[in-house]
């Protein structure tokens, strides 16, 4: 082992070379041969100081503002663990060969390109720190051998120095491109490569503390495999430093007719099957890169084929939800359905309200198949009106009345619908051109009207449920169609992880127009349980709401991880001495940082209540993922553990051209399988260009739904999640799309 204070990786080879021809004149008992007489170190550390033919550092610097002028420092690929605010630099290898077909491949494709073997090696290596980092853009640290007058090839000493080189990532860039880029941005800097790397990052200026690059990459062309002292071979062995220059660098290796690849990496941040992820990648690129090297690195596979797992259990599904609903009644009429400020309304009662109103819309002209908005206020009514709509044979289209008017307009008109149903606030001048059916706040139609010999049609199980609007990118909400079957199979999908019966109570907490709620209401209706509605100011107090919990023993709590900290700082406060009935506390709607639940399990524990991390979209029906939180999941942690997919779904991390990513890469997370929605109310090319043929699905016609969330698989199997690909943001659970807010501000006076 040497380090670069001393001598640098030629000075070893120069030192080798004397080494081995002192040794070869010993042993035929010769002189060994005299040292180079060429200049010393200290000879040209003089020269680069007082002579006047030394290269010009003011030009070499402005060369490199030039280029690194407005460059992301340092470097973001995902991380196992938060970056240590002191970094210790403790490293690991992984040493891997390329293969020699691998090899001959490369050194063919470099001179059929007309660049160097270095050229390719490096090109490849910026495509996966691309890839991996998720950026067009970053800075890669590369050795160079600094030795700027011909007469220093010959001596010892410490001369290497590492150029900063900017490398961006354009469109369909091919691995021969990058190649070619490559070699050409290597012979423009090394007229600058005197510079020392301090000197150019105090030069740039900017990020103070960060590093100009967080990569490496290093290749040494000289072959050190078959080096002898007599009949002795000297063998190249790497050596464990236990440390590491950067995040992560690179070396590739002449050894015989393969290359050697070492990884060295910092285990502060990476695990070793993140770092050998990241090399599997590498070798698969180069391969793939060469196979088609015309193809775009950005659509290469980095992952090794193979089958790919599908959904666990395919749903049957033999009713609607009207008839599901109906069997609960059947079996528990006199239980309590529905429970709103003391009020109770049994599953007899229910179903009678339901369908008395299902009536009163038939009559007022709901036809199966239509869609009815609601504009009603949080009580019973939400719930009788959504049966009573499905009863109808109709779907129903929630609106919260808190919502701005242009935007309640625009779902009323997007829908389709005829009729909407309000309450005693009416729908104003909104409801102009509808036909508005008003009850009151037990769901009771307000007028009369003959509905004798009305009859309710039959639900079929693929019939559209709800249409839920989220948030749209054009600035425009888009309504998310959901079918019957898809809200059934939910639940048996998800029966063996929790057990529903009759005996829980499930807390009503979220807007009807938000599908976390179509969880809560179906999870309490299809098993027979009571279905607790939190009143609005009960929903807002953290503290009103344990109370809640308490006193109606609720078993079944589900939370926004944003609302679910008001309640772990209120449980707090309280000494946590309130007495739970919770089995299970269902996360959902937005990323969950585990650390937050740190008091919550201190005090109570992880297994009464049992904690769930459940990833979904509304374009999945509602959750997609199962995660059991526990005490050993908190500490330093970088992404959202969300589990594995539910039993009927199929989760995929995939690149831009739907090749699976290997397992601690990052890409866009799929999602396939029987809670794959319809698409997007009267938006076929949005639906086309979201849900996509599904590559891994032998069943006809199957989809996956692009979620436009990041996510990635771990070492053991499961998912993480790690934000949007884009700038899609969640406030309390709800989707934003800053289009839409962009669209809203520019109606603004003033707003240029």
């Amino acid at each position: 082992a040497f380090h670069h204070l001393v001598v640098d990786g030629l000075s070893v080879s120069i030192l080798i070379r004397e080494l081995t021809a002192a040794y070869e004149a010993f042993q035929a008992g010769e002189t060994p041969p005299p040292a180079s007489d060429g200049p010393s170190y200290t000879d040209y550390a003089w020269w680069e100081k007082h002579s006047e033919d030394a290269p010009a550092r003011e030009a070499s610097l402005a060369h490199w503002r030039a280029q690194l002028e407005g460059a992301p420092r340092g470097l973001s690929l995902p991380f196992d663990h938060p970056r240590p605010d002191t970094p210790g630099r403790r490293g690991r290898h992984l040493v891997r060969r390329a293969g020699p077909a691998l090899r001959d491949g490369i050194e063919k494709f470099a001179a059929g390109c007309g660049v160097s073997v270095f050229a390719v090696l490096y090109g490849a290596w910026r495509a996966v720190l691309h890839r991996a980092a998720l950026t067009d853009d970053l800075v890669i640290g590369v050795p160079v051998a600094n030795r700027v007058r011909p007469e220093l090839r010959s001596t010892v000493g410490p001369f290497i120095n590492t150029l900063p080189l900017r490398s961006r990532l354009r469109g369909g860039a091919t691995l021969r491109e990058l190649a070619q880029e490559s070699a050409s941005t290597i012979a423009a800097s090394l007229d600058h490569q005197h510079v020392p790397t301090a000197e150019v990052t105090a030069a740039v200026g900017g990020g103070i503390g960060s590093p100009l690059f967080g990569a490496m990459f290093a290749y040494l062309g000289e072959d050190r495999s078959q080096l002898r002292l007599g009949r002795a071979v000297m063998t190249p062995v790497t050596t464990e430093t236990a440390t590491s220059k950067t995040d992560v660098t690179l070396s590739v290796v002449n050894r015989g007719d393969d290359f050697e690849l070492m990884l060295e990496y910092d285990t502060e941040l990476l695990r070793d099957s993140t770092a050998g992820a990241l090399l599997g990648a590498y070798l698969r690129l180069l391969a793939e890169g060469l196979a088609a090297p015309d193809r775009g690195v950005r659509l290469l596979p980095l992952a090794e084929p193979g089958a790919r797992p599908g959904p666990l259990a395919e749903p049957v599904v033999e009713h609607a939800l009207d008839r599901a609903f109906l069997r609960s009644v059947g079996l528990h009429s006199e239980r309590t359905a529905l429970h709103w400020r003391g009020e109770v309304v049994s599953y007899a009662s229910l179903a009678d309200r339901a369908d008395t109103l299902a009536r009163h819309l038939v009559a007022r002209g709901v036809r199966p198949g239509d869609r009815v908005p609601l504009y009603l206020e949080r009580g019973p009514a939400q719930v009788v009106a959504i049966l009573a709509v499905l009863r109808a044979g109709a779907a129903y289209v929630p609106i919260d009345m808190s919502n701005p008017v242009d935007r309640i307009r625009h779902v009323l008109n997007d829908s389709g619908g005829r009729v909407v149903v309000c309450g005693e606030r009416g729908a104003g001048s909104i409801g102009e051109g509808l036909r508005q059916v008003s009850v009151d706040a037990h769901g009771r139609p307000r007028t009369d009207l003959d509905t004798t010999g009305t009859e309710l049609p039959e639900r079929h199980p693929g019939d559209v449920a709800y249409v839920i609007y989220t948030s749209g990118s054009t600035g425009r909400p888009k309504g998310v169609e959901v079918a019957d079957s898809q809200v059934v199979r939910l639940f048996s999908a998800t029966a063996r992880h929790f057990g529903f019966g009759p005996d829980d109570v499930w807390s009503f907490f979220h807007s009807y127009a938000f599908d976390v709620s179509v969880w809560e209401l179906w999870g309490a209706l299809l098993h027979g349980g009571k279905l607790a509605l939190v009143p609005d100011e009960t929903a807002k107090s953290p503290q009103d709401l344990l109370a809640f919990v308490e006193q109606l023993g609720v078993t079944v709590l589900s939370q926004t991880p944003s609302a679910f900290k008001g309640v772990v700082a209120a449980d707090t406060a309280e000494g946590s001495t309130r007495e739970l009935g919770l089995r299970h506390v269902v996360f959902g709607g937005e990323r969950l940082d585990v650390n937050t639940l740190r008091p919550w399990i201190e005090a109570r524990g992880d297994r009464a209540p049992v904690l769930v991390n459940m990833y979904g979209i509304t374009e999945t029906t509602v959750h997609s993922t199962f995660r059991v939180v526990t005490a050993a999941d908190l500490g330093d942690r970088t992404g959202s553990p969300i589990g594995l997919p539910i039993d009927d779904l199929s989760l995929y991390v995939l690149d831009e051209a739907l090749n699976p990513l290997p397992p601690g890469m990052v890409g866009e997370l799929h999602v396939g399988g029987a809670g794959v929605t319809l698409g997007y109310c009267g938006r076929g090319a949005r639906t086309a260009e979201r849900f996509v043929p599904d590559p891994f699905s032998g069943t006809p016609g199957a989809r996956l739904y692009r979620s436009g969330d990041l996510a990635r698989v771990t070492d053991d199997g499961e998912f993480e999640y790690w934000g949007r690909a884009d700038a899609q943001v969640k406030i309390r659970g709800f989707r934003i799309e800053l289009g839409e807010v962009e669209v809203a501000l520019a109606t603004c006076p003033g707003v240029a």
